[in-house]
């Protein structure tokens, strides 16, 4: 019910977001990469010191930089070697990244595609995965997709 929530959300800030005028206050993304980087490093050194109120600090750092931020052209590749270009899309994009070593992702990934499915019409969503190896993204995407 909490991921279904948080989704629900993500997509109501996706959709009212949309065709907004891109305006001073707002950032590329590649501006705020080498902040989200050095904000990652300590999150991370913060783990390992077992700090774990410093390093959800600085994972809501990373958060708060990535919001207003816009990707101005990209290009993904699908898990079938297909390119999507963002100035392609004519809906709004809700980006999610994550990985198939964190369980809370791969728990996501469900209701995502229930999510995906009901509104297609009105979003597009990507799914960035995080991992070294392709044949973990295959078995996610097989058990996931059946």
């Amino acid at each position: 019910m909490k991921t279904t929530l948080g989704i629900a959300a993500m997509l109501l800030l996706a959709l009212t977001g949309y065709d907004q005028v891109k305006s001073a206050d707002r950032k590329m993304l590649t501006v705020t990469e080498p902040v989200i980087t050095q904000f990652k490093v300590k999150e991370q050194k913060a783990w390992d010191a077992g700090n774990k109120s410093l390093a959800l600090a600085y994972s809501d750092s990373v958060r708060y930089s990535i919001i207003g931020a816009y990707i101005d052209n990209h290009t993904f590749r699908t898990l079938d070697n297909r390119d999507v270009k963002l100035e392609s899309l004519d809906k709004p994009l809700l980006l999610i990244n994550s990985a198939t070593w964190c369980a809370g992702c791969v728990s996501e990934v469900p209701v995502l595609n229930k999510v995906a499915k009901e509104f297609a019409d009105k979003v597009t969503f990507v799914v960035l995965f995080h991992d070294n190896k392709d044949e973990k993204l295959f078995e996610l995407a097989k058990k996931c997709n059946d």
